[in-house]
């Protein structure tokens, strides 16, 4: 389509839309960008790069009316112009092709969205060290993540089929067989369909923190918080689902991303407080995944190190109780909510519950000693199963490794007490 015809049909759309409610001062903003738009046109032609942000911007109003097929034929014509100025492989094309991906989405058009996103990753495979394809990558990760949650809630998104996830390997990625060894695309085992999605997100997360890490990135510490938290959630098996992988190598993402971390800390010189407390995440890991007096006290010496660096640094006592003696024991791991982690507020009932914790972390002897309010024997019974498969992060008093002994801690009924803990941990 020539480049009037398409300023033409966006006009049109502009014209059409009194069938849609809208406010005035939104049908006013539109009506000005089209007047610059054709003003930009008659004075410096029809691909000038003044054109790219005015299309964009309409694009965007479009779809704060809710009208997700005029909304794309703006971008995609901010794209066009994007490309005759830059070339078809700028990296400063991808927030366009983001915005048609969701304008696709809206229009229910899922093979499209697809299509982009597949046409994305191929761009950024150009720019392997680019931060923007750091975020192109994380971005599909997430979207891999969601689709997953979705599949789990017992949905069946398109992107299933789309990205032929129920073959023993998918084509999505570069480690992948070709299509021609796949098994059906529209059938097959659902733990394969899991398995394939999340370690498809977790290897495009471990690709962009390669990226921003070698580009010392301020972006890096977020994505390397959501790694360690989505490889330990997708690669245990647990009590309330799906083992989606356990794989020596996957397994290991995590501590290497938060061995990462602290890289980055050191070279930035980041607070003191922050650098131990990655130490601890570390020690945490390690102690989570042990299997052996050996390794647990590998795990315990990986502490005393870090307690011995607040020394070292003249932390204040408080900072050090906070971090190595709390008042009640800290549920691990700390990077994903855990229901023991409770509040007062907006609480409707509560439960004292009695344990204790040895050195290596481990509960025990856990028992009800008195509930009040919404408080029922079956949350009792499934907030002391919690408790009893909870690796707790291990207690220093003065240097020294020390169970709690028996304590009683409140914790608040504010939701369920679904076990968020792993056999593996323990």
């Amino acid at each position: 389509m020539k480049i009037a015809a398409v300023a033409a049909l966006v006009t049109g759309f502009a014209l059409s839309s009194t069938s849609f409610a809208q406010s005035a001062a939104t049908a006013s903003s539109i009506d000005e960008l089209l007047d610059q738009v054709r003003a930009v046109e008659s004075r410096e032609g029809e691909s000038s790069p003044s054109l790219i942000a005015l299309y964009t911007e309409l694009g965007l109003r479009y779809q704060d009316k809710n009208e997700p097929a005029h909304a794309a034929a703006a971008t995609r014509r901010a794209l066009d112009i994007l490309r005759v100025n830059e070339g078809l492989y700028t990296l400063d094309q991808a927030p366009l092709i983001r915005q048609l991906m969701r304008n696709a989405l809206a229009l229910g058009d899922h093979d499209t969205a697809w299509e982009l996103e597949q046409g994305l990753l191929r761009l950024s495979e150009r720019d392997p060290n680019d931060v923007r394809t750091a975020q192109i990558l994380s971005d599909v990760g997430d979207r891999r993540l969601m689709i997953l949650e979705r599949y789990n809630a017992a949905q069946f998104p398109p992107e299933i089929v789309l990205g032929c996830y129920y073959a023993e390997t998918t084509p999505t990625t570069q480690q992948f067989s070709p299509i021609g060894q796949q098994k059906s695309c529209t059938a097959g085992s659902r733990s394969r369909v899991q398995q394939n999605l999340a370690s498809e997100a977790l290897s495009y997360y471990a690709h962009a923190v390669d990226i921003l890490t070698a580009n010392a990135s301020d972006e890096l510490p977020i994505l390397i918080k959501k790694v360690v938290a989505s490889s330990w959630r997708y690669n245990t098996p647990n009590e309330t689902g799906p083992a989606y992988m356990v794989s020596h190598s996957l397994r290991a993402l995590g501590r290497q991303s938060l061995s990462s971390l602290l890289a980055y800390q050191n070279e930035t010189s980041a607070p003191w407080p922050a650098r131990i407390d990655t130490l601890v995440q570390i020690a945490d890991w390690d102690l989570m995944y042990a299997f052996g007096l050996d390794q647990k006290d590998i795990a315990l010496s990986e502490y005393a190190q870090a307690y011995e660096l607040c020394k070292q640094q003249g932390l204040p006592q408080e900072t050090i109780d906070r971090m190595f003696s709390p008042r009640s024991p800290v549920p691990l791991p700390v990077f994903v909510r855990s229901p023991l982690v409770t509040n007062e507020a907006g609480s409707a009932g509560h439960l004292d519950i009695g344990f204790e914790v040895d050195k290596y972390g481990e509960s025990g002897r856990v028992r009800t000693r008195s509930w009040a309010g919404s408080a029922t024997p079956a949350v009792e019974k499934s907030l002391e199963q919690v408790i009893e498969h909870t690796r707790f992060r291990p207690r220093l008093v003065n240097g020294k490794f020390a169970g709690t002994g028996p304590i009683v801690v409140r914790y608040y009924v504010n939701g369920d007490f679904r076990p968020l803990v792993y056999r593996a941990t323990r």
